[in-house]
């Protein structure tokens, strides 16, 4: 069974005077899968293990399913974390270690090596059952710490960057291997990582953190497409990120290099991501339509990543990679910002 977790305006300071978290109020509900998403340094790691019970905070408190577990210790909270290094035993084999959960607690061999199997089988590692963790490579080691977890019937699964250290391509395959274990076992999955690509493939909801604060909790694609900081935009990629000089009427906004119409609400900047713009060599039509010059066009295999001046601003543009033409640098084009699709954010 799923457990709902929260934090209630945590804070955590450590002997040092170092404030790793500043009033940290977080809901996660049952059953999904959610990211935490941040730099280093932010305190992620950190709001983590005060939600296993492995650090205490300094004020504040933690609740499972609503029950205040501040002080319950870790192994009394039916919460189970994988580390980023996976913290597996060397001298034991694949299944001792898989095992280990249960024979602390006292259960029976016969029952330790039927749910050892079952979970060895449901994560494709039956076969390694008998290997020393010295003979693993990084993807079997994370599913052997994986399996080590799960097979204590976790409601609450914590994962502290447990891919930072795999090649691109298979932390690929394991992000998705950990979302398919997710919806097969319905529990309550909390993933750490500083990895804005993966935090969004893999959440349900995300929150991201800077300097030991939350700064939004939303959808992926809300903090994607309307995050709320400037410094928010930045941090999930690439983005058209322009200043806001004045409002006029009819909706009407004042930047540097144009004039845009239809934005309604107030803030001091319009984003505009590069994949929502389109291009095209047609004369201006609309009145959202600005010509720019191509600077450079860089090849990045799905997409064509397009540098364009316009009026003197830089704008950034990516083109899916149709077969068409590619618009060479020193080209004239027509840039149309969809406004319906910009978020006006405050700094």
């Amino acid at each position: 069974m799923a457990s709902n977790v929260g934090l209630r305006a945590v804070d955590k300071t450590f002997a040092d005077g170092t404030r790793a978290l500043d009033g940290v109020d977080l809901d996660v509900p049952g059953g999904q899968l959610f990211t935490v998403l941040g730099p280093s340094g932010c305190g992620k790691s950190t709001a983590l293990a005060i939600i296993a019970g492995l650090d205490q905070p300094t004020s504040g408190h933690v609740e499972i399913d609503g029950r205040d577990v501040t002080n319950l210790p870790a192994h009394r909270r039916q919460v189970n974390t994988v580390f980023q290094s996976y913290a597996l035993f060397e001298h034991m084999n694949v299944a001792d270690n898989i095992g280990f959960g249960l024979r602390m607690r006292g259960v029976k061999k016969p029952e330790i090596r039927r749910a050892v199997e079952d979970m060895a089988g449901f994560l494709r590692i039956r076969a390694l059952l008998r290997s020393r963790i010295g003979q693993l490579s990084g993807g079997e080691r994370q599913r052997v710490a994986l399996a080590r977890a799960l097979v204590n019937a976790p409601r609450v699964l914590l994962l502290d960057e447990p891919l930072s250290a795999l090649d691109a391509e298979l932390r690929t395959a394991l992000a998705d291997e950990l979302a398919d274990v997710q919806r097969a076992l319905g529990i309550t999955l909390v993933f750490v990582t500083h990895d804005q690509a993966e935090a969004m493939k893999l959440g349900d909801r995300m929150a991201v953190m800077q300097t030991g604060r939350i700064v939004q909790t939303d959808t992926p694609r809300g903090i994607y497409e309307k995050p709320a900081t400037a410094w928010l935009a930045r941090f999930m990629g690439l983005g058209n990120l322009w200043p806001i000089r004045g409002y006029g009427a009819d909706g009407r906004v004042y930047l540097d290099f144009t004039t845009l119409f239809g934005l309604e609400a107030e803030g001091d900047y319009v984003l505009v991501r590069p994949e929502m713009i389109a291009l095209t060599t047609a004369p201006p039509r609309g009145p959202n339509d600005v010509t720019a010059d191509i600077v450079q066009a860089v090849f990045a295999g799905p997409s064509i990543d397009y540098r364009l001046h316009c009026n003197g601003q830089r704008m950034r543009v990516l083109a899916p990679n149709d077969g068409r033409m590619i618009h060479a640098p020193g080209t004239c084009v027509t840039a149309r910002i969809p406004v319906e699709r910009a978020a006006l954010i405050n700094a």
